[in-house]
């Protein structure tokens, strides 16, 4: 046996559901909020290169590694994207457009830096035998990020996706 109550799944479904919803309503409200455009199109494509680079780092992350190596790994990931990614859009892009690409960067580095240490607090939670904590931690992260991007959605605009799930993951590892 695992050492896992029997209970669990019952638990874990219905945050695992308000986690996932959570998520689809950012892409909702994205679409909802900026319409399909160049801006949209442009938060789409840094958010996937940023997600992308932060999966790379956390596969490459031992699940005994310190927080502090976890909160490297993260930090050059943001660097690693965020670097030439900056030049490839200063290059393709020109005025506005460009400048909320810019725009983007700074929060979604940080979205991968946190994205690394919570994953790192995932694994030590996952070791102990501590399902529903971390269950409970997504779903308020997920329940966060999408608060941010809805308040956010005025003033922010575009920016509101990156900041909303920078919030969410700070939460979640919290």
């Amino acid at each position: 046996m695992s050492g896992r109550p029997t209970w669990t799944p019952a638990v874990l479904l219905p945050l695992r559901i308000v986690t996932l919803a959570a998520r689809a309503g950012v892409a909702v409200l994205l679409g909802v909020q900026l319409g399909r455009n160049d801006v949209t199109e442009l938060v789409c494509l840094v958010w996937m290169v940023f997600a992308a680079a932060g999966a790379l780092a956390t596969t490459t992350m031992r699940t005994d590694a310190s927080m502090r190596r976890a909160l490297a790994t993260g930090a050059a990931a943001g660097v690693a994207a965020g670097a030439p990614l900056a030049g490839w859009l200063a290059v393709h892009f020109a005025g506005g457009a460009r400048w909320v690409a810019l725009e983007l960067l700074v929060p979604f580095a940080l979205w991968a830096v946190a994205r690394a240490g919570r994953t790192r607090l995932e694994w030590a939670l996952r070791e102990a035998n501590r399902e529903i904590p971390m269950a409970v931690a997504r779903a308020a992260g997920a329940i966060v990020t999408v608060g941010v991007v809805a308040a956010g959605s005025g003033e922010l605009s575009a920016a509101a996706i990156p900041w909303g799930l920078l919030a969410g993951e700070i939460t979640a590892a919290w």
